[in-house]
């Protein structure tokens, strides 16, 4: 398919459209609070106000390295898709993976074979999408109370 040049009213640069015809937003015209300032044709661009996963899990993260007997870390880039997010061992829970998502939000088809694949292997998967539900996933591993470090 051949491209097209379009002339841009800003400051009057050319722009080549694809296939998928993205386009820039004028920086006179971005809304402030937007993530970013290329839009898709066609997509909803209205702000989501939930919160992010990422925030969610800084949360689990901070709060398991607060344990003195957990050994926790955020998984960054894995070699295969739908990889859980975050991994963390304790003496009581043993190993777990918890998949981080945005509030209201189910795994894809790949996150949910890949913790399928782990619970039928033996290891403890979770999704959580709520701090609420950290609290029920820790509850259900028995590290609910507070370690004190002291000891």
């Amino acid at each position: 398919m051949p491209s097209r040049v379009k002339k841009t009213n800003h400051k009057h640069k050319t722009r080549i459209l694809k296939k998928k015809r993205y386009y820039e937003v004028p920086a006179t015209k971005r809304r402030t609070g937007t993530v970013s300032n290329i839009r898709h044709h066609g997509e909803n661009n209205t702000m989501d106000n939930r919160p992010l996963e990422k925030n969610l899990q800084v949360k689990i993260l901070n709060d398991l390295r607060s344990r003195s007997d957990c050994t926790c870390f955020k998984i960054i880039k894995a070699s295969d898709y739908g990889v859980p997010d975050i991994f963390f061992t304790t003496l009581i829970s043993g190993a777990v993976l918890i998949e981080c998502k945005r509030s209201g939000e189910i795994p894809d088809p790949r996150q949910r074979k890949m913790k399928e694949n782990l619970i039928r292997n033996g290891t403890k998967a979770f999704t959580c999408d709520s701090w609420e539900y950290w609290m029920k996933i820790k509850k259900i591993l028995g590290i609910h109370v507070i370690q004190n470090s002291n000891m």
